[in-house]
C-alpha cells in the first residue's frame, strides 16, 4: 500500500478476481478518480460511461497510451491468462492484489499481496493519494482510442449511455459498391469486446 500512496499517476486494472465485488470496486473508482482498465472477463465491472473508464486491457495496443503515462500500475484480481501472450512493454512498476498467487512471468510484478480483496480495496481507498491525472483522463483516452480504431480499422462503434439499451460494435469492411458487414456480440472476440459499452459485468 505504500507504493500506492507514493504514486502520482496510478492506473487501476481490474481482473476476473474482482468481478464479484462491484460495489466495493465502484466505490473505490468513484472516490479516487484515476483511469481504470478492466480485462475482458471483468468488463462491465466499471460502467463504460464513467469518466474514469479508460477501456479494456488485454496485452494489445489500445491500453498502451494510458499505461505508458502511468507511474504505477495496480492490478486488482488479475489473472495473467486474461492477456494476449507477448512481452510486457511498460516501465511503470506493477503491484498486484489478488486472492491467489500469480506465478506467471508475463508482467513483472514488483510487489504482490495475496489477500481478501474486499477489505483490501477499502484499505486502498483510504490510502490513495491525490494524483496528477486530469479529470476525465480515462474517458478521454477511451474516446481517442475508439476514434483511432474507427479510422484505422474501419470499425463502427454503436454505444449508449442508457444501460437498458442494447449496444453493438460492427467491424465493417467497406469497398466500392457492396458493403460487407460482420457483427460480433463480444464473447470470444476481444477486439470487438473492447469497443462494446457495458454497465454491468458481462
Amino acid at each position: 500500500l505504500a507504493m500506492v500512496a507514493a504514486s502520482s499517476k496510478p492506473v487501476l486494472v481490474f481482473g476476473v478476481g474482482a468481478r464479484h465485488l462491484s460495489s466495493a470496486v465502484r466505490s473505490l473508482v468513484e472516490q479516487v478518480g484515476v483511469p481504470v482498465l478492466t480485462t475482458y472477463r471483468a468488463k462491465g465491472l466499471v460502467p463504460d460511461s464513467w469518466p474514469t473508464m479508460a477501456g479494456m486491457v488485454s496485452g494489445a495496443t489500445m491500453e498502451a497510451p494510458i499505461l505508458d503515462a502511468a507511474d504505477l500500475i495496480v492490478f486488482i484480481g488479475m489473472d495473467s491468462v486474461e492477456f494476449f501472450p507477448g512481452p510486457w512493454p511498460y516501465s511503470a512498476p506493477v503491484v498486484s492484489f489478488s486472492a491467489w498467487h500469480e506465478d506467471s512471468e508475463y508482467a513483472p510484478i514488483a510487489l504482490e499481496a495475496v489477500c481478501d480483496l474486499e477489505p483490501t480495496i477499502a484499505l486502498i481507498a483510504d490510502r490513495f493519494p491525490a494524483t496528477q491525472w486530469a479529470p476525465g483522463a480515462g474517458r478521454a483516452h477511451f474516446d481517442a482510442e475508439v476514434a483511432r480504431a474507427a479510422t484505422e480499422r474501419r470499425v463502427w462503434a454503436i454505444s449508449a449511455d442508457d444501460p437498458t439499451a442494447s449496444t453493438a460494435t460492427v467491424p465493417s469492411v467497406l469497398r466500392e459498391g457492396d458493403v460487407t458487414v460482420t457483427v460480433s456480440t463480444g464473447g470470444r472476440d476481444r477486439k470487438s469486446t473492447r469497443l462494446n459499452s457495458s454497465h454491468i459485468p458481462l
